[in-house]
């Protein structure tokens, strides 16, 4: 009895380091855990950043290359606003009636000078030099304001032209970019306004039967097919074989199609 209450203190000694080894082999299989888990958690969050850093640089190609192709369209837009004005600037050279009132009171070219330029009516004074150069050089700040696109300063500059010189010569250009101008801001009332006033005031405008169009394009986009239908039948009806007739007679055929 006695011998074995002597071992029991010495059995007992014995068992704590193996204890205490049991428990620091747990606290390190945890710890390794513990690792493991914050190493599979970092390597999921490098993953989803390589990820979204891969849909980043995608998303920064595509918009690249959108940015670039509206470089491009702006480019052809302002192409496009040059190459109509030197045509029209052209027909005003040539002495073609285009303005409105006044063209209404021109005759036929020149015979004597073989220029081609119209000439006002007897005994009525057209404007002199001066006057001239002041409406070209007003004319072409607004239209230099519209080839950078600034369509809602064009606007302003444009009214405030035709407020100036409702029947100058170049008013009926003025009308026309107006209309253009608000038909890019999607403003269609206020296109279907200008080029209205283009075709009511300068009927012998080259610009006509694109106003017409317009105008149609300008009903169908508020949803008022009933409106445009007319003014694409007046189109097709008054200027056949033009590229205009042509395409107002495929958005007729599309309304057809619609309204069957």
């Amino acid at each position: 009895m006695i011998k074995l209450r002597y071992l029991i203190p010495f059995v007992l000694l014995t068992a704590l380091p193996v204890q205490a080894a049991e428990r620091n082999d747990l606290q390190d299989r945890v710890q390794r855990l513990e690792r493991l888990m914050e190493s599979q958690s970092l390597m999921e969050m490098l993953t989803r950043i390589d990820r979204q850093q891969r849909e980043l640089a995608l998303v920064r190609g595509e918009l690249e290359e959108v940015s670039h192709e509206l470089e491009s369209l702006k480019k052809r837009q302002r192409d496009l606003y040059l190459d109509t004005d030197r045509r029209l600037s052209r027909l005003e050279r040539e002495g073609i009636p285009t303005a409105g009132v006044d063209a209404r009171s021109q005759v036929g070219p020149d015979s004597e000078t073989g220029t081609g330029a119209a000439k006002p009516e007897q005994g009525v004074k057209g404007p002199s030099t001066a006057e001239l150069a002041a409406e070209r050089q007003a004319y072409q700040e607004a239209f230099d304001i519209l080839r950078e696109l600034r369509y809602e300063q064009a606007i302003d500059a444009f009214e405030n032209f035709l407020e100036q010189h409702p029947d100058g010569r170049y008013a009926h250009i003025a009308q026309y970019w107006l209309g253009e101008a608000s038909y890019a801001r999607r403003d269609f009332d206020k296109a279907i306004t200008a080029y209205r006033a283009l075709v009511d005031n300068h009927a012998k405008s080259p610009k006509v039967a694109e106003a017409l169009l317009k105008i149609g394009y300008s009903y169908h986009e508020l949803e008022q097919d009933g409106k445009a239908r007319p003014v694409l039948e007046q189109l097709v009806n008054g200027y056949p074989g033009t590229t205009e007739a042509d395409q107002a007679q495929n958005l007729l055929k599309r309304l057809g199609k619609q309204g069957g």
